[in-house]
């Protein structure tokens, strides 16, 4: 599905927006069921994510939902 590279740029500016809840949303409902391929290139922003978490994406637990797409991703 080519349409699918068409929303890595929008997901790149959630990912790094202020929006937990939004991030939370999209890392649970959405991200897992993109391609492989597409994932691969919100990479940085997940590990970033997953690494340095704000205190509010820690209260989301976007940090977990990202390290666990990673994991996911690296199988």
């Amino acid at each position: 599905m080519p349409q699918q590279e068409n929303l890595i740029e929008p997901l790149k500016e959630i990912l790094n927006s202020n929006d937990s809840s939004w991030k939370y949303f999209l890392l649970n409902d959405f991200i897992p069921f993109l391609r492989t391929e597409v994932i691969q290139k919100l990479i940085e922003e997940l590990s970033m994510l997953s690494n340095h978490p704000t205190f509010a994406d820690q209260s989301e637990e976007v940090d977990l939902l990202a390290q666990k797409i990673l994991e996911s991703a690296n199988e």
